[in-house]
């Protein structure tokens, strides 16, 4: 295991309560997929449909994307085949606005 300066960078090294109490931990948990992120602040009237058509083009496939709420502001869930596919739909569309309801927070649900 790299016990370096270099693995707080790794994917997996989390801050926090570590067994060897050096403040660092493990975590293996959403490694093995699906990427789920939640997006929301769409205009109304906006579709799971409308939502997969936009985002498919930048983070690839999405194995699900669905409506968790609709009132009184639009929360989307969507699970991404890849952690890359996410990620990238996050660094695209996070804080843009794409309606006039202004710009959409997606974050990581994990």
């Amino acid at each position: 295991m790299d016990t370096s300066g270099d693995a707080p960078q790794q994917v997996n090294i989390v801050k926090g309560k570590g067994s060897a109490g050096n403040g660092m931990g493990m975590t293996i948990r959403g490694l093995a997929g699906p990427f789920t992120i939640l997006a929301q602040n769409f205009a109304p009237g906006t579709t799971a449909a409308d939502i997969e058509s936009a985002m498919t083009p930048i983070g690839g496939e999405i194995l699900s994307c669905r409506i968790v709420k609709s009132n009184p502001f639009l929360l989307f869930e969507l699970a991404f085949a890849s952690r890359e596919g996410g990620e990238r739909v996050i660094e695209t569309f996070n804080d843009k606005t794409v309606s006039p309801s202004g710009p959409i927070s997606i974050q990581n649900s994990c």
